[in-house]
């Protein structure tokens, strides 16, 4: 198994002995140093591997909903903290030694279970092995292929945990977008576009490990509301919020945060997306599938996600 490299382990244990808020965001050349990297894989496989896995995560937690019956269904949010457990897990390992399906198992039963909506791991076997072997049908609880894959789920699970430090306190930058927009007055619709574009930032970058929640939230929000303005006035801002979240966060970030900075992120987000459109399978998945299973998804409907 790869060695973490040296700059990752002395900017980890520097960041935790101050007790950083961020100690888990990484610097581009730790990021460029990687076990995955290490092990001869580049930047953008590593990157594509990140988004598979994600979509593994998203997938699984359409099945599980699926049998949702009585039990609370597992929320966006709580897929991209899964997703966010799986930015943490690769930065300190390998894709070339931990499966991605395996991971991705691993990190959404994590999740489910520190977001209130637990998940027998019965269920997240039945639903990693539909993925993992799609021609095969899912063993009985009583067979040995299923209390070997329980073994393998629960001991990435526990290596997750121990990696991390047992640390579950994530910062994700939903929390602070609902936040600082419901104090500033914010349209809901604004919220709603800001909301879905860190969901997009987190499944489809490695920004997670980049940029501090704070910096993702001010990023979403200045994406929707020009989103929302268009080629328009500025004074249109006026008609939906009192005041701006982007100029909030960036008070109240310590010099952290910058007005260069946040347009930099949004013009490399976007290009990103336009380049990368063939992924984005996050949200047009999530709708279809979801949809598609309570039978209201129309022809015309699938065509324009």
């Amino acid at each position: 198994m790869s060695m973490l490299d040296s700059r990752i382990i002395a900017g980890l244990q520097s960041r935790f002995k101050k007790h950083d808020r961020n100690m888990w965001i990484f610097t581009e050349e730790e990021l460029a140093n990687v076990p995955s990297i290490k092990d001869g894989m580049s930047a953008q496989e590593v990157l594509n591997c990140r988004i598979r896995t994600a979509n593994y995560i998203t997938q699984m937690m359409i099945m599980l909903n699926k049998k949702a019956t009585g039990v609370k269904r597992i929320t966006q949010l709580c897929t991209c903290i899964a997703i966010t457990h799986m930015h943490r897990f690769y930065t300190l390992h390998s894709f070339k030694h931990f499966n991605m399906i395996d991971v991705a198992a691993s990190c959404l039963y994590l999740a489910c279970k520190t977001e209130d909506c637990y998940r027998k791991i019965s269920y997240v076997i039945h639903a990693w092995w539909k993925i993992k072997y799609p021609n095969e049908q899912p063993p009985d609880e009583k067979d040995d292929s299923f209390i070997q894959s329980k073994k393998l789920i629960e001991m990435i699970e526990n290596l997750l945990l121990k990696s991390v430090n047992f640390d579950m306190q994530l910062l994700i930058p939903h929390y602070v977008v609902l936040r600082v927009c419901q104090s500033c007055k914010v349209d809901r619709n604004v919220i709603s576009a800001a909301y879905f574009y860190v969901m997009d930032m987190i499944h489809l970058t490695d920004w997670a490990v980049r940029y501090s929640d704070d910096t993702l939230a001010c990023l979403g929000c200045h994406l929707a509301i020009s989103h929302a303005i268009g080629d328009g006035d500025e004074r249109l801002k006026s008609t939906i919020m009192e005041v701006d979240p982007c100029e909030y966060i960036i008070k109240n970030s310590n010099n952290t945060i910058s007005r260069s900075l946040i347009s930099t992120l949004a013009n490399k987000f976007l290009l990103f997306l336009e380049d990368n459109k063939d992924k984005m399978t996050f949200r047009r998945h999530l709708r279809f599938r979801e949809k598609r299973d309570t039978g209201c998804y129309t022809k015309n409907q699938a065509i324009a996600t």
